[in-house]
């Protein structure tokens, strides 16, 4: 069954990658946000995970303003994270990732023209360079995805976290909105292959405001989302 699964994912992948890489030549890349959703919605419904989300009062309430953007971020568990994110988050939002999924064919060329944002973790100027392109798409008009942790758990606990989301909220102005995501960790594995079905819960924290520059500002709100996000966690 999990073999099934992952044929159907990777033919539904290989024609969104082809379908929009054509529509953002047409159209520009702004439509990558439609497919980006639709994709997401369609990969968790062929694995077979349903997604229960629920979304603080205050943040619940922006999404009525078209205009409202935030810096989400979220614990990172699984690649799953991302459809269940991109499905949910009712904003159009760019993602921080790993410059090397470029190299993945066509799905990773398309994701090298998108508007989201790719960073080489191993060379800290390109990682400057990503975090001042985010600030830019962000006063531009996009909300923007990053999973502080860098890369994903391995033992399904709340890694350290690292500063690049904090500089971005902080030098553009804008909220964060803390995200929790419990129930992907487990669902993919490769040794051995399995792709597991089953329900995920992800939570929208308050929006917390976060202004001024300087490592000082920035770090104290790494140690308060990070509290918040744990917090979240434990009361899911």
């Amino acid at each position: 069954m999990s073999y099934f699964k992952a044929l159907l994912i990777a033919i539904a992948t290989l024609l969104f990658s082809v379908t929009v890489m054509i529509s953002m030549l047409v159209f520009g890349k702004s439509v990558f946000h439609i497919f980006a959703r639709l994709w997401s919605k369609v990969l968790l419904f062929f694995a077979g995970i349903k997604v229960d989300a629920t979304y603080s009062g205050m943040y619940e309430s922006s999404l009525q303003v078209e205009e409202s953007k935030f810096v989400f971020v979220a614990n990172h568990s699984s690649f799953f994270d991302i459809p269940v994110i991109l499905a949910t988050c009712g904003k159009k939002a760019n993602i921080v990732y790993k410059k090397s999924l470029e190299e993945v064919p066509v799905w990773g060329w398309g994701l090298k023209m998108s508007p989201f944002v790719g960073v080489d973790r191993s060379n800290s100027r390109d990682s400057m360079d990503a975090i001042g392109k985010a600030i830019d798409l962000i006063r531009k008009g996009d909300s923007v995805i990053i999973f502080p942790e860098g890369t994903r758990t391995e033992s399904g606990e709340l890694g350290p976290f690292k500063r690049g989301a904090f500089m971005m909220a902080a030098r553009s102005d804008l909220p964060i909105v803390p995200v929790a995501i419990k129930g992907t960790y487990g669902k993919l594995s490769f040794k051995p292959f399995q792709i597991k079905g089953g329900r995920v819960n992800i939570n929208y924290g308050v929006p917390y405001d976060i202004s001024g520059q300087g490592a000082m500002v920035e770090k104290a709100a790494m140690t308060h989302v990070r509290e918040l996000i744990a917090q979240l966690l434990e009361n899911m």
